[in-house]
């Protein structure tokens, strides 16, 4: 909340193991633009409900990467796929965009 209020944006890239089981083991942030942006990607990945997939799809541990950008959406698309993809800071294809938008209050 602190980076969204200040208009930051940036991106994290998570590295972690799934387990036949769907537990979680190794969840690691291997780059980050900023450690809040690693600290809430590592927290979205662990709230994720694995335990809802099929039983029996992953006969083996699996090692995931999930890249998560954190952009604010502008009338210019900002935080479009491509425009994303062409500026970040972060390694890794599976992109997750979380997208918010700057609302302004008037008292």
């Amino acid at each position: 909340m602190e980076e969204a209020r200040a208009g930051g944006e940036g991106c994290a890239t998570i590295e972690y193991v799934v387990t036949p089981d769907y537990q979680l083991h190794d969840v690691v942030a291997l780059d980050a633009s900023n450690r809040f942006f690693a600290r809430e990607a590592k927290a979205a990945i662990l709230k994720w409900q694995w335990q809802q997939l099929p039983a029996g799809l992953l006969t083996e541990p699996v090692k995931l990467q999930t890249r998560f950008e954190f952009c604010l959406e502008t009338v210019e698309g900002r935080c479009d796929p491509e425009q994303l993809n062409a500026r970040t800071q972060c390694r890794g294809d599976d992109m997750l965009p979380a997208v918010g938008y700057r609302v302004l209050v008037r008292s």
